[in-house]
């Protein structure tokens, strides 16, 4: 299953609408660069499960909250930290 479809469930919606679809999208292509900003290469990012928990609280944030509550939450800056250690390939 793919991410979208993933995050998707998370959020409680269970119904396929193109707009919808390509809001979330967005949202997760803002998460994955915000960890990317953060200093995990892509990689890292692509390769460790918390980057499902990541976009799920940052698309549920995004919803209800503006962008400096996102960018500053200590759980999403915890996420950053973990996933910046994942090991990709054999090689930290």
């Amino acid at each position: 299953m793919d991410l979208l479809n993933i995050v998707k469930i998370r959020l409680g919606i269970f119904f396929s609408n193109e707009i919808i679809d390509a809001d979330i999208q967005s949202m997760i292509t803002e998460c994955k660069e915000f960890l990317i900003n953060g200093g995990a290469t892509k990689e890292q990012v692509e390769a460790s499960s918390l980057t499902i928990s990541a976009c799920s609280l940052w698309c549920k944030m995004s919803r209800n909250s503006n962008a400096d509550t996102i960018t500053n939450h200590p759980v999403l800056t915890n996420y950053v930290v973990q996933i910046r250690t994942t090991e990709v390939g054999g090689i930290l």
